[in-house]
């Protein structure tokens, strides 16, 4: 969306194509048994075809690396933007190492994305790139332009409910239909069962599915999907990010930064984020210290990075790179 918007204003005349309905990406559904066996075994998809308006084009701005091989096939290299949101290397990798039944098909797609992510930089006008770490990294091996670009987060301190004296709430939220919010979530809450044990601290999950953390066993209270994230983050004192599947940069981190709580996250988390931004995300072993010691994200300092306007210009650049302005309307 965020895409559409900025070439929006650079004049193009723009078109969203989904690969999926929201029912399915968001709640699950649609999914029938040969699709979640497929799942069991192969944590990622690997080819999925660019549908026929992509043709069509004078630009394509491919948010979905199971596409990008067949835009290579249908369009015009310098008329085409890869969005590298996350390097699928490492998700097939993260992702399948976290269930049995996927080690062996989780290492192999990830040997077939390092050679994708390799090659297929240098064969398109542009790319770009969410997290930061795997910027630094695909920026050395690319003959083309490479330019980091996270999604945009509006910046919006929220007030903050009162919870039970003496009582700090912890938040996470996330879909629970997507397996690494759910494999990270359950490790962390395995690993830090003397925190939940503490009256002085209640875990508060939601999101789409987070009903689901109701069978796990552990004492959480559960929101449940919320209108507006801010609703959450109204009720909590601080969030934790205890991500550690998948690549690309935590959304939930930058979203938690930007409505004004405390953010407790891992080291994978941390190396999403340009190397200013990640003082502001605290190591998981300091959950229990007193927040008031961790200073909050300037409004100034955060939108430089993660403002729409910020987002904005790299997708000009972006578009600069193939020389299309002629193709805008």
């Amino acid at each position: 969306m965020a895409w559409a918007r900025a070439i929006e204003q650079l004049g193009f005349d723009t078109q969203i194509v989904p690969l999926r309905t929201r029912e399915v990406a968001v709640e699950g559904q649609g999914v029938g048994t040969l699709g979640r066996l497929k799942k069991a075994l192969l944590p990622m998809p690997l080819d999925k075809k660019l549908p026929k308006i992509a043709e069509q084009s004078d630009l394509v701005v491919a948010t979905v690396p199971a596409v990008f091989r067949s835009a290579l096939r249908s369009s015009a290299s310098d008329r085409l933007i890869f969005d590298w949101m996350d390097l699928w290397s490492v998700s097939s990798r993260t992702i399948g190492d976290a269930r049995q039944s996927s080690i062996a098909g989780g290492r192999i797609q990830a040997r077939i994305w390092n050679r994708r992510e390799a090659a297929y930089p240098s064969l398109v006008g542009s790319n770009t790139i969410a997290g930061y770490s795997e910027y630094e990294a695909m920026l050395q091996g690319s003959s083309r332009p490479m330019r980091w670009l996270p999604n945009p987060v509006t910046y919006r301190p929220v007030a903050h409910t009162a919870g039970s004296v003496g009582v700090t709430r912890l938040g996470f939220i996330g879909n629970f239909y997507y397996g690494p919010n759910v494999y990270s979530l359950r490790d962390f809450l395995t690993r830090h069962s003397a925190l939940l044990s503490n009256p002085k601290f209640e875990i508060v999950v939601a999101g789409y599915g987070s009903e689901i953390t109701k069978t796990w066993g552990f004492p959480i209270t559960v929101m449940g999907p919320v209108d507006e994230v801010a609703e959450f983050y109204g009720n909590i004192d601080a969030a934790v990010v205890p991500i550690t599947h998948g690549s690309g940069i935590k959304i939930k981190a930058i979203e938690a930064l930007a409505h004004g709580v405390p953010v407790f996250g891992t080291a994978h988390v941390r190396d999403g984020l340009p190397r200013e931004m990640r003082k502001f995300v605290i190591d998981l072993g300091r959950l229990g210290t007193d927040l008031s010691r961790y200073p909050r994200v300037p409004r100034r300092e955060f939108e430089s990075v993660f403002g729409f306007e910020a987002f904005r210009k790299t997708v000009s650049a972006a578009v600069s790179d193939l020389r299309l302005e002629s193709c805008a309307r």
